[in-house]
């Protein structure tokens, strides 16, 4: 009778114990889960984020090369359009004093 009476108490704390050890090796799990899952979120963020900036990269380059064309042709068709005036000077200064 004593061992039943054992056996017993120890189911009935098993029983008691369950619900609260069931919910900690799940919260334990979760948590590790989590992360697990956060980890590799951060992993294909860092990824996205890799891929952002080298396209916004590419964008600024192309855009600064973008600037310079521009600026390089408003330079050029700046001087080409003195260096027509200085010619056409040139010519009615010779003219005018012959």
């Amino acid at each position: 009778m004593e061992k039943e009476k054992i056996e017993n108490m120890i189911d009935n704390i098993y029983e008691l114990k369950f619900e609260i050890l069931d919910k900690k090796i799940t919260e334990i799990i979760k948590e590790n889960k989590y992360k697990l899952k956060k980890t590799e979120e951060n992993k294909i963020t860092d990824e996205i984020k890799e891929q952002l900036i080298k396209k916004q990269i590419k964008e600024l380059v192309n855009d600064i090369e973008e600037n310079n064309n521009i600026k390089n042709s408003i330079i050029m068709k700046e001087m080409y359009k003195q260096g027509f005036i200085d010619g056409v000077s040139l010519i009615i200064d010779c003219k005018t004093k012959n």
